[in-house]
Parts: structure tokens; C-alpha cells; sequence
């Protein structure tokens, strides 16, 4: 009897071992197949993002090619002032003056002052 309970044991330990081989090896395959899907998800994503770069630079010289040859265009139809001030070249030209005479001013001024002290 005790054989027979030994037998019986072995055998269920045997199926059992073969079960969970069974099942290891076909998670394993499951898995690599996956891999091996994600794998190619991956390159065809990393393929496709390239090529959207790719678009994006093309387009992106053909609006700078497109933008640099209306700008010129537009330099060389252009008819009114080059550069667009925001209050009129007399103010800063008189700006300019000012400040020229004020500190030329202060200076032969001060250069008065020192010569005739030194003259003194």
C-alpha cells in the first residue's frame, strides 16, 4: 500500500513538474514574442518620428527660403523709411545737440576755469 501511495506521489510530482515547464516555457515564448512586437513598434515609431523631422526641417527651409525672399522683396519694393522710429528723427537729433553743446559747455568751461586759475 505504502508503494502505491509512493507511486502515486511521484507520478502527481512528475505532472506537476511537467505542467509548470509547460507553462514556463510558453510564458517565455509569449514574452519574446512580445519583445520582439514591441521591438518592431519601436523602430517603426522611431522611423516614423525621423520622418516627421524630416518634414519639419524641409518645411521649416522652404518658410525661411520663402520669408528671406519676400523680406527681400518687400526691402526692395519698399517706398517709405527703412526703419520705423517711435517719435520723429527731429527729437533725436535735437537730442543729440543738446546733450553735445550741454557737455561741450561743462567742458570748455571747466577748461576756462583751470587755465586761468593756473594762470593766476
Amino acid at each position: 500500500m505504502a508503494a502505491v501511495t509512493v507511486a502515486a506521489a511521484v507520478v502527481v510530482v512528475v505532472v506537476v513538474v511537467v505542467v509548470v515547464v509547460v507553462v514556463v516555457v510558453v510564458v517565455v515564448a509569449a514574452g519574446e514574442g512580445e519583445e520582439e512586437e514591441e521591438e518592431e513598434e519601436e523602430e517603426e515609431e522611431q522611423q516614423q518620428q525621423q520622418q516627421q523631422q524630416q518634414q519639419q526641417q524641409q518645411q521649416q527651409k522652404q518658410q525661411q527660403q520663402q520669408g528671406a525672399s519676400t523680406a527681400a522683396l518687400q526691402f526692395l519694393t519698399h517706398k517709405g523709411p527703412a526703419i520705423y522710429l517711435p517719435f520723429p528723427p527731429f527729437f533725436i537729433v535735437t537730442f543729440i545737440l543738446f546733450f553735445f553743446f550741454s557737455f561741450s559747455a561743462t567742458l570748455w568751461k571747466s577748461l576756462i576755469l583751470t587755465s586761468t586759475s593756473a594762470c593766476v
